[in-house]
Parts: C-alpha cells; structure tokens; sequence
C-alpha cells in the first residue's frame, strides 16, 4: 500500500492506575498496530521512567 493508507500505531498509557505520575503516549506514523509497534517503546519509556522499583513503588 501507498504510505497514505498505511495505519498509524498509537498506544496510551498512565501509571500508576490510582493517582498517575506518568503519563506516555507514542505515535508511529504508518506503524501499523499500536500493541506491536508502540506500546513496546512506551514499555521501555515507563521502565525508564520508574526504574526497578515499578509504578507502585514509586507511588509510595
């Protein structure tokens, strides 16, 4: 397909769930499916963001 029909992968998250300190969202243009293309590098944008110690510990 032309790139202009090609689908956009979007993905949305916020954590943690009860009162969020991190939102992310991340756009692929033409990326295709949002849980196969972006949601990975919003994974990797939260693992940075919250280090080993999760959403939920860092809520505390």
């Amino acid at each position: 397909l032309p790139p202009e029909f090609n689908d956009h992968a979007w993905f949305v998250a916020a954590a943690p769930a009860e009162n969020p300190l991190l939102a992310v969202a991340v756009l692929i243009e033409n990326g295709g499916h949002g849980g196969s293309a972006a949601a990975p590098i919003a994974g990797s944008l939260m693992r940075a963001f919250f280090g080993s110690r999760g959403p939920e510990g860092a809520a505390n």
